[in-house]
């Protein structure tokens, strides 16, 4: 990732597009192998593409956590082949999940993406979820603008406080870079605020960082959730759902870089009720990007 927030592009042209044979196979399996692939959108305005780092199988039939649990349906119908597939869901009202179908056709399975690591177009993936990010170091206090009309989702709700809906057009919250732990706003390293600057529910905002974005883990607002991931890179249903991701000519996809995963935790599934504790998340160990807890 270059100062400017791109990646070297020249890299992406690099790219081998992951087969269909790639999914037709146990969704546990696709989900380990899925960490260090890179999710693609490729638009007018450039390609955007983040790092696969946090995955969650489904298994279909038998897992109750599963759309597919109670057998097909025109909604889930997508779940059930062929592989390689778009399962784009809308979930809490306001956002939506991406999965991908696994396993041969007819047979129901898919994973879950979970998070992603920026890593080309994310000026433009920012904007879209109404953060701008200021490159370069910043003086201090760093201003954090809390921007109107922001769409929080349930599920990224932070504890902090809240700027009053009737001055969130115009609020200016300060947050000051320091060496301490975070307090309650924004749970990041080095990071503390007085309020909610770069607060979950409030996802317009200013970053300030040094040279090296990765020192600064505000970065995980623009990815980090499957929400926040769906967001970024502008996925919805009634765009994406049933697309392949592993056609030349679709314009979402899933590319092998040659990046390769040293060491994968598994944990408890997050986030949901039913069979909640089947260990069936997988993350990249260490990587900041990777949402809720860690293992």
């Amino acid at each position: 990732m270059t100062r400017s927030g791109e990646s070297d592009m020249s890299s992406l042209a690099r790219v081998t597009l992951l087969k269909p044979d790639f999914f037709n196979r146990d969704p546990r399996r696709v989900a380990r192998a899925l960490l260090g692939k890179l999710l693609i959108r490729k638009t007018s305005r450039g390609i955007l593409a983040g790092r696969i780092v946090e995955t969650e199988a489904y298994l279909g039939q038998g897992d109750a956590a599963a759309h597919a649990a109670a057998g097909r349906t025109a909604r889930n119908s997508v779940l059930f082949g062929p592989p390689g597939r778009a399962y784009v869901y809308f979930i809490y009202g306001n956002h939506y999940c991406l999965n991908v179908s696994c396993l041969p056709n007819g047979v129901p399975g898919c994973v879950l993406l979970r998070a992603l690591e920026p890593v080309a177009g994310i000026d433009q993936m920012a904007k879209t979820r109404r953060i701008e990010i200021v490159w370069g170091r910043a003086p201090s206090p760093v201003q954090a603008h809390v921007g109107a009309g922001a769409l929080p989702c349930p599920a990224e709700r932070s504890s902090a406080a809240v700027v009053p809906a009737e001055r969130s057009s115009a609020a200016v919250v300060q947050a000051e870079r320091t060496g301490a732990p975070v307090k309650p706003g924004v749970g990041l390293a080095g990071w503390s605020s007085s309020a909610v600057a770069g607060g979950h529910g409030d996802p317009g905002f200013v970053i300030a960082k040094d040279s090296d974005p990765k020192n600064v883990s505000l970065l995980k607002k623009i990815s980090s959730g499957p929400g926040r991931l769906t967001a970024a890179l502008e996925i919805t249903r009634e765009r994406d759902n049933g697309k392949s991701l592993v056609s030349p000519r679709s314009d979402l996809q899933i590319v092998d870089d040659g990046y390769r995963v040293r060491r994968v935790p598994v944990t408890p599934r997050i986030g949901i009720a039913k069979s909640a504790e089947r260990p069936l998340r997988y993350i990249i160990a260490g990587n900041p990007f990777v949402s809720g807890r860690r293992a």
